[in-house]
């Protein structure tokens, strides 16, 4: 789970307020602002076809219109400590629902969940279609609203239960007191709950959630909170179902790789979300020794970040994320086209969106990218193009990357006078990839980025092969 989302759960764990403040009155002054601005948003869409103004103020009143989806706007009205919400359309510039809401989910299309407080401070929830029909959503019974997963189409829900927590770090001794410890629930649109009794946040990554579930003891966490002694699994919303085995001490997503570990975490293992696992060797987090050198110089110079786990499987993602750093530190001030046509499972990421318009990746028939999806060293042919015109010097049409340096063989690279070997069938990670990278900025004349300078020879001796020639 992302952004937006995770921040809001930690805000319900915390045991504040979900939402922004109790119904209110909108001040006079408020309202005011508020007809005036919807008057000019009218006028604008009836003279130009559009809405050209997007903020409006008045008497200690602020109003900004957002894009809340294809056919709406958002609109966001703060007066005094008052803050409400609407929606507007964006054809007629007419709103469809009310400024009266106290909190809002953009949901999938262009339905949107709206919240508002009723008189005993209690949140009461609502479905509003593009047309501004409004369905109630009851919530089961106990269980409070925490967030809303996009890319899976799921609820996350909370409650609170009293169960007795274990305190080792108590003043006067080790303790076990009856307090309240958090508990999940995973529920559709229609409020069915496909996994309840989860232990802990349940993160969403690569189409699975992290969850923890089945503790029968809990310990104090810091000033607040309890870990329990459940065991974590990848769940799949859409089966309904734990992928693979639910008995992991705790699942993390590194690097765009789901990472479990047993026996009090000393061992750990490689998901690969189908149901199988791989015991990872005690130096996956290790670089290789041959790319230490490219590496070191890469983060230098800001080329790359530093991944948990080099030696795994580079995703097409962090591939994106390197290729570009790559681009503009060659091509700092070359403006990139805008990408027409975006694909549906990362649409907001920069650095996919700017490799896609210059040519260097591309995506799949059905207008997905696959970012979580690996690359290997084997998939090097034309029918991968985010590693062809990498690995074998063929510029892509608007990419103007420099070529890299000579292949001799499929086995083996040549990197400044020596041969390397790299099996073909070894995951191509992420540390093979920062290696070409610094080899392509030494290609196109930029050692001063990548090398500290070399002591001048000594005269009348001989001078050895160039880094970079």
């Amino acid at each position: 789970m992302k952004r937006f989302q995770k921040a809001l759960l930690g805000v319900v764990v915390s045991g504040a307020l979900l939402f922004s403040a109790q119904a209110a009155e909108l001040p006079s002054a408020a309202k005011d602002t508020l007809q005036s601005a919807m008057t000019k948003v009218q006028q604008e869409i009836k003279d130009y076809g559009q809405v050209k103004t997007l903020g409006f103020t008045g008497e200690n009143c602020e109003i900004i219109l957002s894009n809340l989806n294809a056919k709406q706007y958002l609109v966001n009205l703060t007066a005094d400590s008052t803050h409400k919400y609407g929606i507007l359309d964006k054809a007629t510039g007419k709103l469809v629902v009310p400024v009266e809401y106290d909190y809002y989910i953009a949901l999938d299309g262009t339905e949107t969940l709206v919240s508002q407080y009723d008189a005993d401070h209690h949140p009461n929830y609502w479905f509003a279609d593009e047309t501004g029909k409004l369905t109630p959503m009851k919530l089961p019974s106990g269980y409070e609203l925490a967030t809303y997963e996009p890319n899976s189409n799921v609820f996350v829900l909370f409650k609170n239960e009293k169960k007795p927590v274990y305190d080792p770090y108590s003043g006067d001794g080790p303790t076990t007191q009856v307090e309240d410890v958090t508990f999940f629930a995973l529920a559709d649109k229609d409020m069915n709950i496909i996994l309840d009794d989860i232990d802990m946040i349940p993160d969403w990554y690569a189409d699975f959630f992290i969850a923890k579930t089945g503790s029968t003891k809990w310990e104090r966490v810091g000033k607040a909170g309890a870990d329990g002694n459940g065991t974590c699994g990848l769940f799949d919303p859409k089966t309904e179902k734990f992928v693979g085995k639910h008995d992991f001490n705790q699942i993390f997503w590194y690097d765009q790789h789901f990472i479990g570990t047993r026996s009090s975490g000393t061992k750990s293992y490689l998901l690969d979300g189908k149901g199988g696992e791989t015991l990872l060797p005690a130096n996956v987090k290790e670089y290789s020794s041959w790319a230490k050198t490219e590496v070191a110089a890469a983060g230098e110079h800001g080329l790359t970040e530093s991944f948990s786990y080099p030696k795994l499987d580079i995703t097409r993602e962090n591939f994106t994320m390197l290729a570009m750093n790559l681009y503009n530190k060659i091509y700092p001030n070359k403006e990139i086209p805008a990408l027409e046509t975006k694909f549906t499972d990362c649409r907001d990421d920069p650095n996919v969106n700017n490799a896609a318009a210059l040519g260097i990746v591309t995506g799949y028939e059905d207008g997905t990218f696959r970012p979580e999806a690996g690359i290997r060293r084997a998939d090097q042919t034309p029918q991968n193009p985010e590693v062809e015109g990498l690995q074998h010097g063929e510029e892509k049409p608007h990419a103007q990357l420099p070529a890299e340096e000579t292949l001799s063989g499929p086995d083996q690279q040549r990197r400044h006078g020596r041969m390397v070997e790299i099996p073909p069938c070894e995951p191509f990670g992420e540390h093979m990839v920062v290696g070409l990278v610094v080899g392509k900025l030494r290609k196109a004349g930029l050692h001063e980025v990548c090398d500290p300078p070399h002591p001048e020879p000594q005269k009348d001796q001989p001078v050895g092969p160039q880094r970079g020639v």
